[in-house]
């Protein structure tokens, strides 16, 4: 047999007559992968729809503020390491996680960031958070489209959803998180855009 041969006698999912889905994930992926092809991107028509509601659980509200707010806050001070002003930036903006409420929200990552312990890639890994804190933003209805991946993430306006509020409560009135049907829509949308990439890496493209 041939690589692809063996590839789909393997991978059920390259497969149209295994894809055992319901309803609601085969419309996903048919609309995800039109979608994509009207743009020109490759596909692969019988990529299996990974998550269904059955299986998702949103985080509350309050938590993907915290993270949200929290993430952006870190994001500032990596920045500013590069730039030579890490002393006066920590000055500025510890206080915010105390205003927000979100200190304890840190991760391992952050909290090196804060306490002087982080590595070069830390903060590398840290400036391209802003991406994360961006598909958040577009979670709690701030951000009205991501769908084209090409695009990156507005910085100024991620840091004008915190500015522009006085404290974690503040923020939140201001958002009201996607229906879940929105959310898994736009998580298979970006899981395509994936495998193109990949598709792309392998064969040299």
């Amino acid at each position: 047999k041939s690589l692809i041969e063996s590839m789909f006698a393997c991978h059920g999912c390259l497969r149209e007559n295994s894809i055992n889905e319901k309803k609601k994930k085969k419309e996903r992926r048919t609309k995800n992968n039109q979608y994509i092809e009207k743009n020109g991107i490759e596909i692969n028509t019988n990529l299996a729809c990974l998550l269904g509601e059955d299986t998702v659980k949103l985080k509350s509200l309050d938590e993907i503020s915290k993270r949200i707010i929290t993430c952006l806050i870190t994001v500032q001070i990596s920045s500013d390491i590069a730039n030579g002003k890490y002393n006066e930036s920590l000055e500025y903006f510890l206080p915010l996680y105390k205003k927000f409420n979100s200190y304890d929200c840190l991760n391992s990552k952050e909290k090196r960031i804060i306490d002087g312990t982080y590595t070069d890639q830390d903060v590398i890994d840290m400036d391209w958070a802003y991406e994360a804190c961006w598909s958040l933003c577009w979670c709690l209805g701030l951000v009205n489209d991501i769908k084209d991946a090409s695009l990156l993430c507005d910085c100024e306006k991620a840091i004008s959803f915190i500015r522009d509020s006085n404290s974690l409560d503040d923020f939140k009135s201001k958002c009201k998180i996607r229906s879940i049907d929105e959310i898994l829509d736009m998580q298979d949308l970006y899981f395509r855009y994936g495998w193109a990439i990949n598709e792309h890496k392998v064969n040299d493209k």
